[in-house]
This record gives C-alpha cells, sequence and structure tokens, in this order.
C-alpha cells in the first residue's frame, strides 16, 4: 500500500474517490504543524489582496493531525495532487495511523514565491478579511477549514485561534 497524507482540503473534499483508495485514516505527523503561511493569489485573494492558506511546517514538538490515503497504485493520484497544488514540493514522511501502524506518505510543502512571512495574528486577520479570490473570501476559507476539523474530530490550535480572531474582528455575520 501506498500513502499519500492531506493536512488541509485533500482531508474532505472527496478527490481520492476517482482513484480507488482503498483505505483512508486518521494519522499524526509529528514534527511539523499548520501555518497560514501560503498567500493565494487566485483560488482565495488576488495579487494586490492575497489571502493566507494552510501549508505546514516544520515544528519541534508538534503534531499534525490529517488523513492518510491509501492506495494500491497512488501513481495517478499523485501525478493528480502534483498539478493540482502547483508550487508544493511532495516528499516522504513517517506517520502514525490512528489504528495503531506506522508508515511512510508523501505530502506536500509550499516554499514558492507566495510563502509567507511569520506575520502577526493581526495582519493574518486584515489579509483573510479583505482577501477574495475566484473561490471566495479568505476569511471563509478559514472559517470552512476550522468547521471540516471540527467534522473529523481533529483539533488544531492554529486554525482555531485564527477562526476565532477573524471572528472577533466583527466580520463574521453571526447566524
Amino acid at each position: 500500500m501506498r500513502w499519500l497524507f492531506g493536512y488541509g482540503s485533500l482531508m474532505w473534499d472527496g478527490w481520492e474517490a476517482r482513484f480507488e483508495c482503498a483505505e483512508r485514516q486518521v494519522a499524526d505527523l509529528k514534527g511539523y504543524s499548520r501555518a497560514f503561511n501560503k498567500a493565494s493569489v487566485r483560488n482565495w485573494g488576488t495579487k494586490l489582496q492575497p489571502g493566507p492558506t494552510l501549508n505546514i511546517r516544520e515544528t519541534e514538538g508538534a503534531v499534525c493531525t490529517g488523513i492518510a490515503f491509501g492506495f494500491a497504485d497512488d501513481a495517478d493520484a499523485l501525478a493528480y495532487l502534483k498539478e493540482r497544488e502547483g508550487g508544493f514540493l511532495f516528499f516522504t514522511v513517517a506517520l502514525r495511523l490512528h489504528d495503531g501502524r506506522q508508515v511512510n506518505a508523501i505530502t506536500s510543502l509550499y516554499r514558492g514565491k507566495n510563502l509567507l512571512p511569520d506575520l502577526p495574528a493581526s495582519e493574518l486577520v486584515d489579509m483573510a478579511v479583505r482577501a477574495r479570490g475566484t473561490d471566495g473570501k479568505a476569511m471563509d476559507y478559514v472559517l470552512n477549514i476550522e468547521h471540516q476539523l471540527i467534522e473529523l474530530n481533529i483539533s488544531d490550535h492554529v486554525v482555531t485561534a485564527l477562526a476565532d480572531a477573524i471572528r472577533a474582528n466583527g466580520s463574521v455575520m453571526h447566524k
């Protein structure tokens, strides 16, 4: 079995179904954390008003919980992901599946020209509130990620903190 690891929208958008995914497991990637350090200049923002989107970064002592997808043959799935996630590097990582197995998986990491420096939360909120791209508002992207992680029973303080800060900003309509 060959494994691919997703930590953002790959976890819930159903892409794996067209590549005959044989297994789907919650998994932990040690030594990495989610970070809103990739500027979206198309889907969730523009070149003039980029939106902060997810990436991962090495973080001592951290654990990034995501979804591992198992394939008998991952060649087509990996080719699709490389096209979909243009600008990302793909590398092999060690995962612990929540059923206890240890596996190696391929995941993506962005290191391109739209990599954001470490920004204060207030700047990330300002970016997310102002940015809008072809897929919608960047703040909706952040809030949707939080919602999807909750649905998957995955807790992530980086996502929760930014979503809370966006709501505290007053830009979100309360239902």
